[in-house]
């Protein structure tokens, strides 16, 4: 399954790719189908605060609030330190669940520039897939000096996209009347549910799968609407051929 994701940093979007998902049929209802949504998407970045700030002396910590939008599925930290090394200044995060994330348990990369403990340092550390709320960083101090840091977060998540119609109809051409079943079971979500509007010339049905009977000769236009539960809308249509 291919995602798609976004970066959004210093106002630059940088990313983007399809997604797919799986869903559950539709319930049945009686109602006009849905009008064309408006297709919104807004990246949104973690929210850092306060930033810079300083480590106090040796055994204590400063933490640093990160508010993680819904739908992030890589929140990307880097902290800057000078003057020390990196393995003088012990991040970890918790979560809005209380869980708490070491370093030894991170995805990171080490940025260094010069001798680390003349010039400090700067660290990239990932987690993935974090949970939507706040998360703490905790900054430990181990050098017994006082320390300027700079704490920066981006959010990389998912853009959502709009429901991959397809429809499935047995029979498509026969006599009156003709009874046909109707399939879009494989319709691809990215996640989530979604419900299903049949437009009919005699009506509207709803489900991933329905039957509906043709009584009259003639060449029917069926159009189905997949609206998902982000209000993304797929869309797709069949013709039917009925016979005297």
């Amino acid at each position: 399954m291919s995602r798609t994701y976004a970066l959004l940093a210093a106002g630059v979007l940088v990313a983007a790719a399809a997604a797919c998902g799986q869903q559950p049929g539709g319930t049945a209802q009686s109602s006009p189908c849905p009008g064309m949504a408006a297709l919104t998407t807004a990246p949104v970045t973690a929210m850092i605060n306060p930033v810079p700030t300083s480590v106090p002396g040796e055994g204590t910590s400063t933490s640093f609030a990160l508010q993680v939008p819904q739908a992030t599925e890589l929140l990307v930290v880097v902290v800057e330190a000078y003057p020390t090394s990196k393995n003088s200044l012990v991040p970890s995060f918790v979560g809005p669940d209380g869980q708490t994330v070491t370093r030894g348990q991170l995805a990171r990369d080490d940025i260094t520039g010069g001798n680390p403990g003349d010039f400090g340092f700067s660290e990239l550390m990932h987690i993935q897939s974090p949970k939507a709320g706040v998360w703490t960083l905790r900054l430990n101090n181990t050098t017994g000096r006082q320390l300027t840091v700079t704490v920066k977060a981006t959010a990389l998540f998912h853009l959502h996209q709009p429901p991959l119609v397809t429809i499935d109809a047995q029979p498509a051409f026969g006599p009156a009347p003709l009874t046909v079943a109707f399939d879009a079971s494989s319709t691809k979500l990215d996640g989530g549910t979604a419900t299903y509007c049949w437009d009919f010339s005699d009506g509207t049905e709803w489900g991933a799968k329905i039957t509906h009977t043709f009584r009259t000769p003639g060449v029917y236009h069926v159009a189905l609407t997949v609206t998902d539960v982000q209000g993304r809308q797929g869309y797709a249509g069949a013709q039917v051929t009925v016979t005297s």
